[in-house]
């Protein structure tokens, strides 16, 4: 996955002056105000069934995700979403998605496209926005969930 990445970035810097023009870049930052007057948290081996404790109030980072689209030639393109938690996870940035999409111009009447790298099926009616995300709630529901850790796609479509 790393040299898919590597590759994906040198192909894109290599693109010529006019495609490096339309980078679009996309950045979202999630901060929570937690103020808690519970029992000591499950997760620091308390007793209390929050997430969080006294130990924690204050202001903490939900998510800061990082998005980059960019044109390699005139018919490929390079997507790039990646994304970090405030929880202190065992990886500091997840890499969701690393895509290049080729759309030839097409020739008859049938449009063809083909994608390669780790992507998300575009199946969910819930999460519309870049980085799998929601507009319309905070979290996903079970069914979106599941769709976005079991079909994700790693290879060609």
């Amino acid at each position: 996955m790393g040299r898919l990445l590597i590759l994906c970035v040198v192909l894109a810097l290599a693109g010529g002056r006019a495609a490096r023009a339309e980078v679009d870049t996309d950045v979202s930052l999630d901060l929570r105000v937690i103020d808690s007057s519970g029992l000591p948290s499950y997760l620091n081996g308390g007793l209390g069934k929050l997430r969080f404790d006294p130990r924690h109030d204050g202001l903490r980072l939900g998510l800061l995700r990082f998005g980059l689209r960019a044109p390699v030639t005139d018919d490929v393109h390079l997507t790039v979403e990646a994304v970090t938690y405030g929880d202190h996870d065992a990886n500091p940035v997840d890499l969701l998605e690393a895509v290049l999409d080729w759309r030839p111009l097409p020739s008859g009447p049938w449009k063809s496209e083909l994608r390669a790298g780790a992507f998300y099926a575009p199946i969910s009616l819930e999460n519309r926005m870049r980085g799998w995300r929601s507009p319309y709630l905070l979290s996903s529901s079970a069914i979106n969930t599941w769709v976005g850790e079991e079909l994700r796609t790693i290879g060609l479509e």
